[in-house]
């Protein structure tokens, strides 16, 4: 009984640990998927495949919508807000002086959802591309707020390492001032020893005066 029971004892601490490393794994894997959706690459990637899709909807419109000004000048936002959106995509120069709202990830967050509601339309293509476009919009703003607790994380560090770099001065200019007072100290010591004995100074020269004459 007692062996069954060391045995059981056992196969259950197996199970717990075996799970437990399940988990853990698990829980990995999901972060770092999650890390590889908010990654620059993959919304980079994401973000032009979108606005592309936003560009070709535009022109299907032209083609196929029947007159209406409404629906025109609507596509015509499509293929404008799309070129603009690749080429902040891109990061050319003049978004990012001109528009620096869609220049950062927060920025380009909320105007993948402005993007999105635009888009959203009775065709399935067009409820595909806003619905593409607002979890874009999603990852954009995850990727925002997290460049912004990497940025107080790197201030924290920096404000530490110069608050240890101060300490380290303060050290050493403590010791350099204790160094410093030490050799005074010894040289006032000399010279105290010095004034104590003059006769013995006195008689030190008379000696070495008579042994240059001899």
């Amino acid at each position: 009984k007692t062996f069954s029971r060391s045995t059981s004892n056992i196969n259950t601490f197996e199970m717990a640990t075996s799970n437990n490393e399940r988990g853990s794994n698990a829980s990995q894997t999901v972060s770092e998927f999650g890390h590889k959706l908010i990654s620059p690459k993959f919304l980079m990637m994401g973000g032009i495949a979108a606005c592309v899709a936003l560009i070709i909807e535009g022109f299907i419109c032209f083609s196929v919508c029947l007159f209406n000004v409404r629906s025109y000048i609507i596509s015509f936002y499509y293929i404008l807000f799309g070129l603009l959106t690749i080429a902040a995509e891109l990061k050319f120069k003049f978004i990012s002086f001109h528009l620096k709202i869609i220049s950062t990830n927060s920025g380009r967050g909320a105007w993948f959802f402005f993007l999105g509601t635009l888009a959203l339309g009775r065709e399935w293509w067009g409820i595909i591309v806003s619905i593409i476009l607002i979890i874009l919009g999603v990852l954009n703003v995850c990727a925002g707020i997290r460049d912004v607790k990497n940025k107080s994380n790197d201030e924290k560090e920096q404000k530490l390492n110069s608050t240890s770099n101060s300490k380290e001065l303060n050290i050493s200019n403590n010791e350099n001032v204790e160094s410093k007072s030490s050799v005074v100290q010894l040289t006032e010591s000399v010279l105290n020893k010095a004034y104590d004995s003059p006769d013995k100074i006195v008689n030190h020269i008379k000696k070495q005066s008579a042994y240059d004459d001899y």
